[in-house]
């Protein structure tokens, strides 16, 4: 099948070759192709005249597009500086909110921290008299990290 559609694929561009020398010789031996007739007495209208209306065609219309593409890019930047303009006054009115609720925020007083527990007292009074992390576990009965954790806990209350 892909060889019978390749063989009238050449056959037919083969004879089309053939018509298009026939026209030529045709258009070449003939009397009337050496001589153009004037467009005045022509009552088709020319191939150039034809190729000239066409050509202003497109000519308007291409004025047309790039008078629409302008406004319409016009447009957009108008609605752009609207929207600048809009996201501008946005941030002011946002900036303005936040300065009011910082002055709202009253400043919480700090909190004062909390008497210390004297099982930790007692665990701090060890560590000044110089005795080791170790030796303060076996007095006080209580592990050695257990020590350490409230070593750490004693900095959150006050002495």
């Amino acid at each position: 099948m892909f060889y019978f559609t390749m063989g009238l694929g050449v056959f037919l561009v083969i004879l089309g070759l053939l018509k298009r020398n026939q026209e030529v010789e045709a258009r070449l031996l003939g009397k009337d192709s050496f001589y153009p007739k004037p467009l005045a007495e022509s009552k088709e209208p020319s191939i150039g005249s034809i190729q000239e209306e066409d050509f202003m065609d497109l000519e308007d219309r291409m004025e047309t597009l790039e008078k629409t593409l302008f406004d319409q890019l016009m447009s957009w930047e108008e609605e752009k500086q609207m929207l600048l303009q809009q996201l501008d006054r946005d941030k002011v009115n946002t900036e303005e909110k936040e300065e009011q609720r910082l002055e709202e925020v009253e400043v919480e007083p700090v909190k004062e921290k909390k008497p210390m527990p004297d099982h930790i007292r007692v665990i701090l009074d060890y560590e000044r008299e110089g005795f080791s992390v170790e030796e303060i576990a076996k007095k006080a009965g209580i592990n050695k990290g257990e020590v350490l954790l409230l070593k750490n806990l004693s900095k959150h209350y006050k002495e």
